[in-house]
């Protein structure tokens, strides 16, 4: 059943449409639950309640016809918007159909009228399911995956399926329309993550460079592995330097190295930034974290300069004056040591092969 809305400020005109026999024979198929006079108070409506067809007078005060499709349009509040005018001007034809009007008709409406419109509605209703419903799905998703990631939970993988799912399901059967859905979940993801872990946009890539490779990607299954591969970034990051059930002290030393990532950071001064023995310090963390304090900055500024590498044109002295090294050979040596290829090596072959 698919709810359908009528406004406009002349009360006798709703009256008159109500009394077709379109209605009578769409009974089982349209519901006409909403009939207005106020174009403000229809607006407030369609914020809260769902309306799938809305006709409407072009001409009314407070807000017009057109003034409701572009709120329709813009909000995404009703997929169907039919505007009625007391005659034919193609000015407001011309700006309906840029606004997305679903049609455009001149009154008086006559029952055949009304057959034909709602004939079209009903078949567009049912092949193009409300696409308010996938966003609501997409955006679900796409906070139960942050949530995965943030907690560490083991479900992760299946979180990240069922984004792909919820965007699949939007996109329909166009690849193309997949790869754009997939991109702007994936900026919601990476956004979201960011404002939780700042540092997590020094280690792992924007995602605008992976949009560019999900529109080129050739099958949905290629697109799909793309999307996943960003996704294991983030969770890779979050786990590798912010893992869940970390101790107070553990957070506070961590916080700091994130932040101050560009200084030299021994020890000492770390200790003595957060008030602790140093040598409680280096037990605490290591306990907590996995890997040795030295460990754990090495591995962050050397991801950290993977992604300098890939997305500026840095020379390595700079990048090591950025990462608080005075020695560029010795962090080319780190950079080695870590992934077992040099630099140069490294700028050549560009991050990730799979955004090329």
């Amino acid at each position: 059943m698919f709810n359908v809305m009528i406004v406009d400020d002349f009360r006798v005109f709703i009256t008159q449409l109500r009394r077709l026999d379109v209605w009578k024979r769409y009974s089982d198929t349209f519901d006409l639950k909403y009939m207005l006079t106020d174009s403000r108070q229809a607006l407030d409506i369609l914020r809260k309640e769902h309306v799938d067809v809305l006709i409407t007078d072009i001409k009314m005060p407070k807000l017009s016809g057109l003034d409701l499709l572009r709120y329709a349009g813009e909000e995404k509040l009703c997929r169907c918007t039919v505007l009625l005018s007391e005659y034919t001007d193609f000015e407001y034809a011309h700006e309906a159909i840029i606004l997305g009007a679903f049609d455009y008709i001149v009154k008086p409406v006559s029952d055949t009228m009304m057959t034909r419109i709602l004939d079209r509605a009903a078949k567009f209703l049912s092949e193009n399911p409300d696409s308010r419903d996938d966003d609501a799905d997409i955006k679900t998703a796409s906070d139960a995956l942050c949530d995965s990631i943030i907690n560490g939970y083991d479900n992760y993988s299946e979180r990240v399926h069922e984004l792909a799912a919820a965007c699949g399901r939007k996109s329909g059967e166009n690849l193309m329309r997949f790869g754009i859905i997939l991109g702007d979940a994936s900026e919601t993801v990476f956004n979201k993550l960011s404002e939780a872990y700042g540092w997590i946009k020094n280690i792992v890539d924007s995602p605008e460079r992976l949009r560019a490779a999900l529109l080129r990607a050739d099958s949905r299954e290629a697109a799909e592995s793309l999307f996943t591969g960003f996704c294991n970034d983030l969770f890779i990051a979050v786990k590798t330097y912010y893992p869940r059930g970390l101790s107070d002290l553990t957070k506070g030393i961590a916080d700091y190295i994130l932040a101050n990532y560009s200084q030299k950071l021994t020890l000492s001064d770390v200790a003595d930034a957060c008030f602790v023995n140093k040598t409680h310090l280096s037990h605490i963390f290591k306990m907590n974290m996995g890997i040795s304090f030295v460990d754990y900055i090495v591995r962050y500024k050397m991801q950290m300069l993977r992604l300098m590498i890939a997305q500026t044109d840095m020379t390595v002295n700079e990048i090591a004056d950025k990462l608080g090294y005075d020695d560029c050979k010795y962090m080319s040596r780190l950079f080695k040591n870590t992934y077992g290829i040099t630099v140069s090596e490294y700028r050549k072959s560009v991050l990730n092969d799979r955004y090329r």
